[in-house]
């Protein structure tokens, strides 16, 4: 089957470059995480209706992507501590015709959103500064990261099992001076019970960008027998046992391809 074609980045004409002043402006580690999503675009597909959120939401860039990756069955949050940000952001959905609700708020705190989230993004300020610099309502926000670049993330991995749902599964940009030990390993202690996977990893001039995917172990262990039995039921399908699609589909209100969801372990050949 051809794989769909490449979604374009968001339209952000509609911010002036002066917005950009007090509006984190959508750089190498904004693209990065379109591309893991765009990735992960037959995974986030398959899971049919979800509830999405992005923290430090900024210009709006990456949620809207998502929208516009998985389609209007799906809700759409995102938040910023900035009110230019959210100002920014509400623009940035509503040019590129897709719904999504912004919030000013620190993290998640004024929404009710609580175990939730089925997909959870996070472009934290990962930069190295001094910790007096972490904490600012203003353009700082988006970078300022304190001690290893960990202050914000560590803060805000502590919140993330309280607000993924059992399938959630959350993206966040790191830099290699977030990690201590130059592994996700340190990360991961934050989030006991979690597995995570780096999706994408990219240089970007002094700096080497990551994607880290984390999601709770348990769904991990319960979707790999169901991946079993897919897999099974493609060979079979490969054999020439059955004409039955293996994947059902539906036409989504996009016109970049089909939105698939894995037939039902009931609906396999017998």
């Amino acid at each position: 089957s051809m794989a769909a074609p490449s979604l374009a980045t968001p339209v952000t004409s509609h911010l002036a470059q002066a917005r950009f002043q007090s509006v984190y402006e959508p750089a190498e580690d904004s693209f990065l995480l379109l591309d893991a999503l765009e990735k992960e675009r037959e995974f986030l597909c398959s899971r049919g209706s979800q509830v999405c959120l992005e923290v430090g939401t900024g210009s709006g860039v990456v949620i809207t992507f998502l929208a516009q990756l998985l389609g209007k069955t799906s809700q759409y949050w995102a938040t910023d501590i900035n009110p230019h940000a959210v100002k920014a952001a509400q623009e940035t959905a509503k040019a590129n015709t897709v719904d999504v609700t912004v919030v000013e708020s620190r993290f998640a705190d004024k929404l009710d959103v609580a175990k939730k989230v089925d997909v959870l993004l996070f472009n934290p300020p990962y930069v190295v500064t001094p910790s007096d610099e972490v904490g600012s309502r203003g353009i700082e926000a988006s970078w300022a990261g304190g001690a290893f670049g960990r202050e914000v993330i560590d803060e805000f991995l502590v919140l993330v099992p309280g607000l993924l749902s059992s399938r959630g599964v959350f993206y966040m940009v790191v830099i290699d001076e977030n990690k201590r030990t130059g592994t996700p390993a340190d990360i991961m202690t934050a989030l006991p019970g979690f597995a995570v996977e780096t999706v994408l990893q990219r240089r970007a001039g002094p700096e080497r960008l990551s994607i880290l995917k984390f999601w709770a172990a348990a769904a991990a262990a319960a979707s790999s027998s169901s991946s079993l039995v897919c897999s099974f039921s493609r060979c079979l399908a490969n054999l020439g046992f059955t004409q039955r699609p293996i994947l059902s589909c539906t036409k989504p209100s996009l016109d970049w391809g089909r939105m698939c969801s894995p037939v039902s372990a009931d609906a396999l050949p017998k």
